[in-house]
């Protein structure tokens, strides 16, 4: 699966585990949050998934407090800061994932009319679809068709 525009949020001090809210492109796409750490591990959430555990974090701290030995999560004042941050990033990206299908399918028809790989970054630059201004585009290209 590949997520594109992307934002993390820390859920530590030193940014080891984080949250991060982005695009699953498809099609179809969706909005994705996964808490993930610097390992590569990762738990994909829904919104209503998200919201629940922070609306119960003071609650699953003392938990976890209670039942396991040393402090093994925290939802601490740095993932509260940014709990309106990702509703909003939430919201923005779920108005721009039928725009991401678009663009996903007109880039695989034009990669599909290319008949070396290596040239298929220049063929969708070239195109009337392509938009070098768009951040949208641009990652895309970059991270789905320049792989």
């Amino acid at each position: 699966a590949v997520r594109i525009l992307g934002r993390k949020c820390a859920l530590t001090r030193t940014g080891y585990k984080f949250l991060e809210i982005g695009i699953n492109v498809g099609p179809p796409s969706y909005v994705e949050i996964a808490i993930r750490d610097n390992r590569g591990n990762e738990l994909i959430l829904s919104i209503e998934t998200w919201k629940g555990l922070y609306e119960q974090r003071w609650n699953i701290q003392n938990c976890l407090r209670n039942h396991c030995k040393g402090n093994s999560i925290t939802v601490g004042p740095l993932t509260v800061r940014f709990n309106k941050c990702i509703e909003l990033a939430f919201d923005q990206l779920v108005g721009i994932v039928e725009k991401v299908d678009t663009k996903f399918t007109r880039f695989s028809n034009i990669s599909s009319t290319v008949t070396d790989a290596k040239d298929i970054p220049n063929v969708i630059c070239a195109s009337d679809y392509f938009d070098k201004n768009q951040l949208l585009d641009c990652e895309l290209l970059a991270v789905v068709f320049c792989a």
